[in-house]
């Protein structure tokens, strides 16, 4: 027997027209189906956001990068006196100048803290550039020729008053 059914799911009415009772009973369970999976997919999609809530924006993610990078200790020498006992970094290449050097060969010795003993790994000599700078030979040559640029006598000098004498200018010019 089929009849007319008024069917109330969640404040809402719904008029359904003649049925059996056996498609009535599909109806429900359909509709329990569709609100059962409604509801999960409500439950996932509340776990997805609060999941978001703790992943970083992009700007937040170039900003932590960036800090990030900006700690980086990019420095891979120490150059120290002696070897140190304390505070030792492994990432480190520690430079001491040789054993007996006094200065004067700038020869330094390498090393590395390896296995809880440090480790030499090399000498090097600092040459030191002094292309810019004049030679000895080159000064005594100079002074020599400042010498030469007064054009009077020593008498003629030195009876200069220290007045005048300030006001002297030597013309020098030589090619080197």
């Amino acid at each position: 027997m089929k009849k007319i059914v008024n069917l109330v799911k969640n404040g809402v009415s719904y008029q359904i027209g003649p049925v059996t009772q056996a498609e009535i009973n599909q109806m429900v369970s359909d509709i329990s189906s569709v609100s059962a999976a409604t509801t999960a997919h409500t439950t996932a999609i509340t776990s997805i956001q609060t999941s978001l809530q703790n992943v970083y924006t992009k700007s937040e993610t170039d900003a932590a990068i960036s800090s990030a990078v900006s700690e980086i200790d990019t420095d891979i020498f120490v150059i120290t006196n002696a070897l140190p006992t304390t505070d030792i970094n492994p990432n480190k290449v520690y430079i001491v100048p040789s054993t007996g050097d006094t200065g004067a060969t700038n020869i330094y010795t390498e090393y590395v803290y390896v296995n809880n003993a440090w480790e030499k790994i090399g000498e090097f000599k600092a040459d030191t550039d002094l292309s810019g700078y004049y030679t000895s030979a080159q000064v005594d040559s100079l002074l020599a020729a400042l010498d030469k640029a007064w054009f009077g006598t020593q008498s003629q000098y030195n009876a200069l008053s220290s007045t005048d004498a300030t006001k002297l200018y030597f013309i020098y010019e030589e090619t080197i």
